[in-house]
């Protein structure tokens, strides 16, 4: 392992920790949309639009940004779906961009203690893991309605990304 800096304690490499972990999850639910759009564009193709493989929809569609693929597959979702992904969205958005130097934090504000992150740290990593258990199922309906099986599925995207 590496040596830790002087400056760092204990419960600062915690909290590191934790936010590499929330920011994991928020890419498990990035790559379920992703799979998502790219199912949903297969059918529109059924419905004649322009036709293209699962693979090159779904690079095209892992290019995009969290809140881009919310936006392609917004129409498709359920109510209570949609709104718990557009939280998720402002909760990525500002874990990413704020998390550390908040804009609405004044210079005269406290940091938060390692602590303290660690414990919000914890919500939002729990809050990602309870939305992608929630879309799991949501996307294993949606590879069977093409006539897949999920094991083939993950089999094929293994092969076609292990180059």
């Amino acid at each position: 392992m590496f040596k830790d800096p002087e400056w760092v304690t204990e419960e600062e490499w915690n909290a590191y920790a934790w936010f590499g972990f929330a920011v994991s999850e928020a890419r498990v639910i990035e790559r379920q949309l992703t799979i998502l759009a790219t199912a949903f564009a297969i059918q529109s193709q059924k419905r004649g639009d322009q036709e293209s493989g699962w693979f090159e929809l779904y690079d095209k569609h892992g290019r995009l940004t969290l809140g881009r693929l919310f936006k392609k597959i917004e129409r498709s979702l359920d109510a209570e779906l949609v709104i718990d992904l557009k939280g998720v969205v402002e909760l990525r958005n500002d874990l990413a961009h704020e998390f550390f130097w908040p804009r609405k934090q004044s210079i005269n504000d406290p940091d938060p203690t390692s602590e303290e992150s660690i414990k919000k740290l914890e919500a939002i990593a729990s809050k990602f893991r309870s939305l992608s258990s929630r879309l799991e199922p949501f996307i294993d309906d949606i590879i069977s309605k093409h006539g897949l099986e999920k094991k083939a599925v993950t089999e094929e995207a293994k092969r076609q990304t292990s180059h």
